[in-house]
């Protein structure tokens, strides 16, 4: 579910609304559906205790519940969404606190980095050269610029046409709009007139900041210390998904203008080109059936060759083929609402468990005729028939559910506007330029604000979907809710209420938009009405509590301990979790850079023998705070080097000279490990400061984003402006980075990463640019580097661990079995392993202990291994001749 990000997941279980699968939140069309299929794919995993907590949550198609990181789960049907989406690389203008009150079930911990800030120049920057793999340059030049202005010209990533010869009009728009943007430290988009589009359709490209006049450029480039302070790079490895609906306010004559934006700044397609267009459309209509149920491959087909030529009637502020199109999906949604119910209410319907069905939507692809297509609708009808019965829901109590729930579909489908159509096909086309650009809506913006401050305000609630009510799934320690004492979990919100007066209801609402209207501001009042099952009675309440500020503190950096014995001697080693990389534009709030600088002071006092990274489950965040925190590590040195739109390129570095960690020390990635993580893992890697251990490789997404606002409440684009390399040469594009020491994963697929994403762009190499600083002689800052043979000895010991491990070779096994099945799931296979977990759930009841995943407990074991031999080469130094 492409969220208005993440839903990334890229980490833990949790929040989830349930659109049509015409939703312009990117959520996945279908999504009932395509759920349903999602878990088929991962209900294997509970068979394998210890992967269950690391893998289940994050291993398919997780998304980042707009800013909170988490997985979309619906428990009335025990499913995950199934698109994958990871965050992206992001340099985002950050504007005024916002709040969102989204979690949900499970909610899962819910760069030359001197005083610099970004787009100051490096004195130490260094020229490379890069060849590409595509119809790109090959450039040696390094452009160098001080200040606020190297940041623009490095990113072109204001996305705003800025003419050195304003008129006093445009002048005068600046001044009434110049608040509004002030927050983003960039001008106002209204302000600057786009430039007509040429006849053959190909927009120019703008002279981003090399053209402007000495004014103009200071007024863009050199913003004060207080519109400078929101300026930050941010990788991010999980979709910040399209636009939601709600609050969309796009007309279709603005779709043109922010189609050219982004072509301007976009690092490849900078002009509209008939294969952009043609798979915009594709987007488009895949946007409109998802899971690929409603419609046949004749329909697509025929839907695709009617909408040849949209762009040039959009031009014109002609988008009845848009709402034309919607309108025939509407039909189909309200035929396949019938089918349902005409299944499952027929004489003698059954579960027929000898059913089979390709779980994902692209392999099995369109149906050939209506015949086939409902043959797939039934296969589907079986297994989420057998997902409500499995949650103790009695045959006909599971045939209500299934038909509301395709009713609530429809509804809300029929609810969709022409302003949030036209955010879908100017999502479609964002799309089409790479798997990370995007349109969004300004309550992506908010959601995401929330995500990377780890800060909210709101009521403190988890809350999920359950029929068409909005649960209270977990009440967030120390929140609001948990102060006031009058929430309690599994209370029903169906009202809400400003004023304690006028209600809203919020049955059947969609949780994104229930959300909405129970948030608010710190210090505010908001009245719900509540339904509590309270032993078997059913109460009604009025409740009001007092909205706060909430730290979502359980997704932030944390700290543990483990001991392990070798030859009779205690090892202490510590693990640091690092769920992203989360930061706030004011400094005085939380950054990960503070949580873990604070964190390894506690691991130095306690004298731990070695450091476990986990990065497993990072999906990205912040750029220079990735660059930070691998300064940490590493004495002095540069870390990534980012070329832009225009072939220019700057190395970020650290340059402050402290290591605030010198030991053994090893990073657990996965497949997971996205963007940000992968620069911090690829430059350890690189300088041999750390052995990586994990999946094969990490996701493999280097390229960074750009967050610009738009005018008004028209929301933000999201555009790919340039690309990161490792301090090796290597970019992190498609290959991630390799682990040294490889563990079997559920997730060692093709399926997963960036090269299986569609549109994504080619990889590009660089000319190393290590530095010669990182680490010191000896003494303080001295750190040992990790041999290859180390590595290999490392690998050698740990292969034969794995190789006699029942966890791993449960996973070898699950992975044999798919390439066996070929994606194909069979429902007596599903409904026997149901079996066998519910019995292993009675075999443990009240063994509460979380259990670490044999990757996480393998880590710990190559991280032994290493501090042993660190210890051995450290004997075998020769002392050090007092001086005389």
């Amino acid at each position: 579910m492409k969220l208005d990000l993440r839903d990334h997941d890229a980490d833990g279980g949790l929040l989830r609304r349930d659109p049509g699968p015409l939703d312009p939140s990117g959520d996945v069309a279908d999504l009932d559906l395509a759920h349903d299929e999602a878990l088929l794919r991962t209900v294997a995993l509970r068979r394998t205790r210890g992967i269950h907590r690391l893998e289940m949550l994050q291993v398919l198609e997780n998304h980042l519940v707009v800013g909170l990181f988490l997985v979309a789960i619906q428990r009335d049907s025990h499913v995950l969404d199934p698109e994958i989406g990871h965050l992206d690389d992001f340099v985002f203008q950050q504007g005024a606190q916002v709040g969102v009150d989204p979690a949900a079930e499970d909610a899962e911990e819910v760069a030359a980095v001197e005083p610099r800030r970004i787009g100051d120049a490096d004195p130490t920057q260094q020229q490379f050269s890069v060849q590409g793999a595509d119809s790109h340059e090959t450039h040696t030049d390094f452009h160098t610029q001080g200040g606020g202005a190297a940041a623009l010209d490095r990113m072109c990533h204001d996305l705003v046409n800025v003419d050195p010869d304003r008129t006093e009009a445009d002048r005068d728009c600046r001044e009434k709009t110049e608040q509004n943007f002030s927050h983003l430290g960039l001008p106002s988009a209204a302000c600057h007139p786009m430039p007509a589009r040429p006849p053959e359709g190909r927009p120019e490209l703008p002279s981003c900041g090399k053209d402007m006049n000495t004014q103009s450029r200071s007024k863009v480039d050199m913003p004060s210390s207080a519109m400078r302070k929101f300026l930050g790079l941010l990788l991010l490895a999980a979709a910040l998904g399209p636009a939601a609906p709600a609050h969309a306010t796009l007309s279709c004559g603005e779709t043109p203008e922010f189609i050219r934006l982004l072509l301007r700044g976009h690092v490849r397609h900078n002009t509209l080109t008939p294969e952009l267009e043609q798979r915009a459309v594709e987007n488009f209509v895949l946007r409109l059936d998802r899971s690929r149920t409603l419609l046949t491959q004749p329909e697509v087909e025929a839907l695709q060759t009617s909408l040849a030529g949209i762009f040039a009637e959009i031009e014109l502020g002609r988008c009845e083929r848009l709402t034309n199109t919607h309108r025939s999906i509407l039909r189909k949604h309200e035929a396949t609402a019938k089918f349902v119910r005409a299944t499952v209410e027929a004489d003698g319907y059954a579960i027929d468990e000898t059913t089979s069905l390709t779980l994902d939507p692209e392999t099995r692809g369109y149906a050939a005729t209506p015949e086939a297509r409902d043959e797939v609708m039934r296969a589907m009808i079986h297994f989420q028939m057998s997902n409500y019965v499995s949650n103790d829901s009695d045959p006909d109590d599971a045939k209500s559910k299934l038909t509301r729930r395709y009713e609530r579909r429809l509804k809300r489908e029929l609810e969709i506007t022409p302003d949030e159509l036209y955010s879908v096909f100017l999502d479609s086309f964002a799309s089409a330029l790479d798997p990370h650009t995007n349109y969004l809506s300004e309550r992506v913006l908010e959601d995401f604000r929330i995500g990377m401050s780890l800060s909210l305000e709101g009521i403190g609630v988890a809350l999920s979907e359950q029929d068409g009510y909005a649960v209270a799934e977990r009440i967030i320690p120390g929140g609001a809710a948990d102060r006031h004492g009058v929430l309690k979990p599994k209370d029903k919100l169906i009202a809400v209420s400003q004023d304690g007066k006028d209600y809203t209801d919020l049955i059947d609402m969609p949780l994104r938009d229930a959300v909405s209207k129970i948030r608010g501001k710190a210090g505010t009042n908001v009245w719900l009405t509540v339904l509590r099952n309270d032993g078997g009675k059913l109460e009604k309440l009025d409740i009001v509590i007092v909205r706060d500020k909430i730290d979502l503190a359980e997704q932030a950096a944390k700290l543990t301990f483990e001991e392990r014995e070798v030859d009779g001697e205690t090892l202490k080693l510590a693990i640091l979790e690092l769920p992203s990389f989360y930061g706030d534009p004011d400094p005085g709030n939380r950054q990960c850079t503070d949580d873990v600088e604070n964190l390894l002071a506690e691991v130095r006092e306690a004298g731990a023998d070695g450091l476990l990274l986990d990065l497993s489950r990072n999906g990205g965040g912040l750029l220079q705070h990735a660059v930070t925190i691998s300064g940490y590590f590493i004495r002095r040195g540069e870390v990534v080097g980012i070329q832009d739109a225009r072939g220019r390129r700057q190395i970020l570095a650290d340059r402050d000279g402290d290591v605030l960690y010198s030991g053994p020390m090893v990073v657990l990635t996965s497949r997971v490990s996205a963007s940000a993580s992968e620069i911090l893992a690829g430059a350890l890697k690189d300088y041999g400061r750390a052995v990586i251990v994990g999946d094969d490789h990490t996701f493999g997404k280097g390229t960074v984003q750009t967050i610009s606002q738009l005018p008004g409440d028209n929301g933000a684009l999201k555009v790919t402006t340039a690309l990161f390399f490792r301090p090796g040469g290597q970019s992190t594009q498609h290959s991630g980075v390799r682990a040294d020491v490889v563990l079997p994963s559920l997730l060692s697929s093709d399926d997963y990463g960036e090269k299986s994403q569609r549109y994504s762009l080619p990889p590009q190499t660089t000319t190393p640019f290590l530095g010669t600083s990182a680490n010191a002689t000896e003494g303080k800052g001295h750190w040992d580097p990790v041999a290859d043979e180390v590595v290999g000895t490392l690998a050698e010991r740990s292969a034969t661990r794995i190789a006699k491990d029942d966890e791993f070779g449960e996973i070898r096994e699950l992975l044999a079995e798919q390439q066996e099945n070929a994606g194909v799931v069979k429902l007596a296979d599903i409904m026997k392993r149901r079996e066998e977990e519910s019995q292993e759930t009675d075999d443990t009841e009240g063994e509460e202990k979380e259990e670490d995943s044999p990757q996480l407990e393998e880590a710990l074991d190559v991280l032994t291994d290493l501090v042993g031999m660190s210890a051995q080469r450290a004997a075998k130094r020769p002392e050090p001749r007092p001086e005389s």
